[in-house]
């Protein structure tokens, strides 16, 4: 499998719309098929289930409970990668973040000052001030 850079990576995402359940850059990501499509791209190979959770029953458990959802993100998160400390965190580790402002929260990745992430204006590199992190994923299987 062939790894890209980051610089790639990030322009080979940016403007990929927003859909609940798309699985391809074509139609759509979310926010956890950015994560598995972008490790992927990584080299990486995240387990695609979690639990009883798939990415079929995770759009339900999104629309009846958004809370439930990112944690189970998290839990997933924690099988394939090493939780670090936010201020630690490297180019490249998975931040989960929510918005300053809007509350909103979504998993992208850490890219410097900025973030690459998908909310629901699509994949967009988005400035770090503007958002806490709530944690921070370095993956930590080895590339394939």
């Amino acid at each position: 499998m062939k790894k890209i850079s980051l610089v790639q990576l990030t322009s080979d995402y940016l403007n990929i719309p927003y859909k609940l359940g798309g699985t391809n850059r074509e139609e759509g990501l979310d926010c956890v098929s950015f994560i598995l499509s972008t490790a992927k791209n990584r080299g990486f190979d995240p387990p695609k289930t979690f639990g009883n959770l798939t990415l079929d029953n995770y759009i339900e458990l999104w629309e009846k409970d958004k809370k439930l959802a990112v944690m189970t993100i998290v839990e997933w998160l924690s099988t394939w990668c090493e939780k670090v400390h936010p201020n630690k965190a490297f180019v490249g580790d998975y931040l989960l973040v929510r918005g300053k402002i809007n509350r909103e929260m979504s998993v992208g990745m850490h890219s410097g000052r900025e973030f690459l992430a998908v909310f629901v204006e699509g994949v967009k590199l988005y400035k770090m001030i503007n958002f806490t992190i709530i944690g921070a994923y370095r993956p930590c299987q080895l590339p394939q």
